[in-house]
C-alpha cells in the first residue's frame, strides 16, 4: 500500500511541474480482503449398520433309509369261551313249533339267548325233552355274549323256508333226535354232566301254526322267559319264506 501511494505522489508532482494539472489522482487500490479458505471439516461418516448375524439354518434330520413300520394299537383279549355254563346263562328265546311253508322236518328251529358276559360253547350240551326225545350238539357251537344262536332241523335256506342258521339238530321223534311237538311238550337245555341250564314248557294252545313265538325281549332271563304270558306271536319276517319270525335278532316286543 506504501509503495502504490508513493507512486501517486511521484506522478502528481511530477505533472505539476510539467504543467499537467488535470490529471485526477488515482484512488489507492484497497485491496480485497480475501477471507482465509478454511478447509472443509471432515463430514464424520454414518456408522454402517450392521446387519444382525442370522443363526445357520437348522439342520434337518436325515430319513431313517430304514423306518420301523408303526404298529397298530393291539386289540382288546377278548373274554375267554366258557364250556361250563350257569343255569340260566343260555335261555329259549324263540321257537317255530309248526311251520307251513316247509314241513316240521324241515322248518322247526330253536333259538337260544346267551344272557352272560363272556361266550360259551355248547358242545357237547344235549338238546331234549322229559321223555324220549335227544339230541348232543356237536361243534363247537359258541354262542357270543348277548348273542342269539339259532338251531335248525334243516340248516339249508333254500328248503327250509329260507331261516338263517347257526346250527342243527336231527329232527326225530321217540328217540335218537329232538322234535317239536304239536302237543303238550317241553325243550330242555343240559350240561354234559347233566345240570339244567334252562327249560320251556308248553302245550298246544300256546302257539300259532305257521308263526314263530318269541319271548318279550324284557323277559330274557332265566325266570322271565318261564312265564309263558311273555311270549307272544311274531310279527316281524326275517325269513325269505315269508313267514313271520326273527332268528338271530331281537325279538317283537309282546306289549
Amino acid at each position: 500500500m506504501r509503495i502504490a501511494s508513493l507512486v501517486v505522489l511521484s506522478l502528481a508532482v511530477g505533472c505539476s511541474e510539467y504543467g499537467v494539472s488535470n490529471l485526477t489522482p488515482l484512488e489507492p487500490e484497497v485491496e480485497a480482503e480475501v477471507p482465509d479458505v478454511v478447509e472443509d471439516e471432515p463430514v464424520p461418516e454414518a456408522p454402517t449398520q450392521q446387519e444382525p448375524e442370522s443363526d445357520p439354518p437348522a439342520q434337518q434330520p436325515e430319513p431313517d433309509p430304514d423306518p420301523e413300520p408303526e404298529s397298530d394299537p393291539e386289540p382288546e383279549p377278548l373274554p375267554p369261551v366258557v364250556t361250563i355254563a350257569q343255569p340260566g346263562d343260555l335261555v329259549f328265546s324263540e321257537l317255530m313249533i309248526n311251520p307251513e311253508v316247509v314241513s316240521d322236518d324241515m322248518g322247526e328251529w330253536v333259538e337260544l339267548y346267551n344272557t352272560a358276559s363272556y361266550p360259551i360253547d355248547v358242545s357237547g350240551y344235549t338238546f331234549h325233552d322229559l321223555d324220549y326225545d335227544s339230541w348232543e350238539l356237536s361243534g363247537p357251537f359258541i354262542v357270543p355274549p348277548g348273542g342269539y344262536y339259532v338251531l335248525c332241523a334243516e340248516t339249508d335256506a333254500s328248503l327250509n323256508g329260507g331261516v338263517p342258521c347257526d346250527g342243527w339238530f336231527q329232527r326225530v321223534s321217540l328217540g335218537g333226535g329232538l322234535a317239536l311237538a304239536n302237543v303238550p311238550d317241553e325243550v330242555v337245555l343240559s350240561r354234559p354232566d347233566g345240570v339244567e341250564i334252562d327249560r320251556l314248557e308248553y302245550d298246544e294252545t300256546w302257539f300259532t301254526n305257521g308263526v314263530a313265538i318269541g319271548v318279550d325281549p324284557s323277559a330274557l332271563d332265566e325266570d322271565g322267559n318261564d312265564d309263558l304270558d311273555a311270549w307272544c306271536d311274531q310279527v316281524s319276517v326275517v325269513s325269505t319264506g315269508g313267514e313271520p319270525g326273527t332268528p338271530g335278532q331281537a325279538n317283537d316286543p309282546c306289549w
